[in-house]
């Protein structure tokens, strides 16, 4: 099965949450301040661009793992120009962490049509979140460090 991943509210701005949903419906979320705590510790680290990676990474991670099955094929809305192997990389690190067998093959990057499944949910929860998980501070730093 076909599953598109967007984003609404990206990662590196810092005064609204991010969502990131599939076409099947799931969405996760990050506040304001939990956004602005992690980049802090990237400042800190010296590594402030990284975080925009590692933390969209991530919780495309999260949803894959909601919905993962071997004939899965999941499509990611292309939404860093020339990032794409490097957050493909970070997700199956992340998603082999969390014990997903994963393949290279079943993550692609593509353009999401405005209005599609998983545009809806996102945009939808962005507006007003509803459903969307909420991905804490702890479980965030927990994977990012594990």
């Amino acid at each position: 099965m076909k599953i598109e991943i967007d984003q609404s509210g990206h990662v590196e701005y810092t005064s609204h949450p991010t969502i990131v949903a599939d076409s099947l419906g799931h969405a996760v979320h990050i506040t304001t301040k939990t956004k602005k705590s992690i980049l802090q510790i990237y400042r800190l680290a010296g590594k402030p661009r990284v975080y925009v990676y590692e933390t969209f990474s991530l919780l495309i991670a999260i949803v894959i793992r909601k919905t993962y099955a071997r004939e899965n094929l999941y499509i990611v809305d292309t939404e860093y120009s020339g990032k794409s192997d490097i957050i493909k990389n970070l997700t199956l690190k992340f998603l082999h962490k969390m014990n997903i067998p994963i393949t290279p093959q079943q993550i692609d990057f593509g353009h999401v049509k405005q209005g599609s499944p998983s545009d809806a949910t996102a945009h939808t929860e962005f507006l007003k979140i509803n459903r969307a998980e909420l991905v804490s501070l702890q479980k965030i730093l927990s994977l990012l460090l594990q």
